[in-house]
């Protein structure tokens, strides 16, 4: 049975990632890694936590030596990579923590995935923050990385740590650009949660 790692999967994109893989591949064993932080939360995925393909493992993908013992043990066929920081004001105020797990973070699984002879694909979860601010149109990948905030260069940071690997290692790996996620289980910090939360509470 193939096994696929998702880190941050207790979050807003990555249940939904989550849930999907689970239900859409009974014949993959796909692992959650969350820190639960405060932006992880297991009602996110409680549907699905008692299906057999399913395994919840709480962990910090900052620990090098968890993260090690980790890829070890389970020698994932593929890593979907969600797991971070990832607002924007937050990083303005203290960006410390952004550094550790948007970069480090993503070293440490990059590092160790590219010793695992039967890894398929790590995907990497990005944004379109590290393309900078947009004032007519919009982006695309072909746009110069111009990150305009701690959050978005900690995200260019790791996302050229991915390109480096490919490159360097030959690791299986691509990144992709999300913009402007919204939906449900979605952090109240967030603009429309926020504003359909107060507007529910006057």
């Amino acid at each position: 049975m193939e096994k696929i790692l998702i880190t941050g999967g207790a979050g807003f994109i990555g249940s939904h990632v989550v849930r999907l893989f689970v239900k859409k591949y009974p014949n993959k064993k796909i692992f959650n890694l969350d820190a639960l932080t405060y932006a992880g939360n297991l009602e996110n995925i409680e549907d699905i936590e008692t299906e057999d393909n399913y395994e919840f493992i709480k962990g910090d993908i900052t620990n090098e030596q968890f993260i090690d013992e980790l890829f070890a043990k389970h020698q994932f066929d593929g890593v979907i990579h969600l797991a971070a920081e990832s607002h924007v004001d937050n990083s303005i105020s203290n960006g410390k923590p952004f550094i550790k797990t948007n970069v480090m973070g993503t070293y440490n699984l990059l590092d160790i995935a590219r010793g695992i002879p039967n890894l398929k694909k790590f995907v990497q979860i990005s944004t379109d923050e590290v393309y900078g601010d947009i004032l007519k149109g919009r982006s695309n990948e072909s746009f110069p990385y111009k990150p305009s905030s701690p959050y978005a260069a900690s995200k260019a940071a790791s996302d050229h740590l991915v390109s480096s690997y490919v490159r360097t290692y030959g690791i299986p790996a691509i990144v992709t650009n999300c913009s402007n996620n919204y939906g449900p289980k979605q952090h109240p910090e967030k603009l429309i949660p926020k504003l359909i939360y107060n507007i529910l509470n006057n």
